[in-house]
């Protein structure tokens, strides 16, 4: 294998670590952890998630502690309360 091949060899593994580690996001008020990277990001849902109450002022169970959900490109890219919004329109 040539010097070229194995630098371009390397270059992509390189990519493919960058693209697919995944970094800490932070951990939120009601305990909502999130760890992310280019390619997904993972949800592990608090306690703070789990009553959601509709438009008509109905209480619905929406997101059960502990729950942890994987969200794939182009979702990753949203914020915390639209993956919310996702997990509640799933459960339905």
């Amino acid at each position: 294998m040539s010097d070229v091949k194995k630098f371009i060899l390397v270059i992509c593994v390189i990519l493919v670590l960058i693209l697919c580690f995944p970094i800490s996001w932070g951990t939120y008020e009601d305990g909502t952890s999130m760890y992310g990277s280019v390619l997904f990001k993972v949800v592990i849902w608090g306690e703070g998630n789990s009553i959601w109450i509709d438009k008509d002022g109905n209480t619905v169970d929406a997101i059960p502690e502990g729950k942890v959900s994987i969200y794939f490109f182009p979702n990753n890219m949203k914020k915390l309360h639209e993956l919310e919004r996702i997990e509640i329109a799933k459960s339905k």
